[in-house]
């Protein structure tokens, strides 16, 4: 019996007792509560008015937050795994994607703020509130 096994067991070699693995436990249990914290990087990057009304005014229906938070959710994390992990030509492709998705993203004369999905200084904010929710996590 290693150290941890004896501390869940309290060295007793009970039958029908089960070794926890401590360290795994902690480790899904942060991942989901780093889930949690995505709510917190949200509200970061929408209190950028110009983010937050791009947001608001999409016109890209499947990609909105207040309607599919989840596939939102899976598109961003989709989007992170992609920026770290994957080779150039993969990353070219899902550029390619979100920009398809990007270019209805803009203020009209209707919109009280003026944006646009494709302006470097915002894209660098939420690249930047991503970032910080990465490393909060992590």
């Amino acid at each position: 019996m290693d150290g941890r096994e004896e501390a869940v067991t309290g060295g007793i070699g009970a039958v029908g007792v089960q070794a926890v693995d401590i360290d795994a436990e902690v480790e899904k249990a942060m991942s989901g509560l780093g889930l949690l914290a995505a709510g917190a990087n949200v509200i970061m990057q929408l209190a950028r008015p110009a983010v937050g009304y791009g947001v608001y005014e999409s016109k890209v229906e499947t990609g909105r937050l207040d309607r599919h938070p989840v596939k939102r959710t899976r598109t961003t994390l989709t989007y992170l795994a992609v920026a770290s992990l994957a080779t150039d030509e993969e990353k070219k492709l899902y550029r390619r994607a979100v920009n398809g998705s990007h270019k209805h993203v803009r203020s009209d004369e209707n919109s009280a703020v003026e944006y646009n999905a494709f302006d470097p200084e915002l894209q660098l904010w939420v690249a930047a509130c991503l970032y910080r929710g990465f490393e909060d996590v992590y």
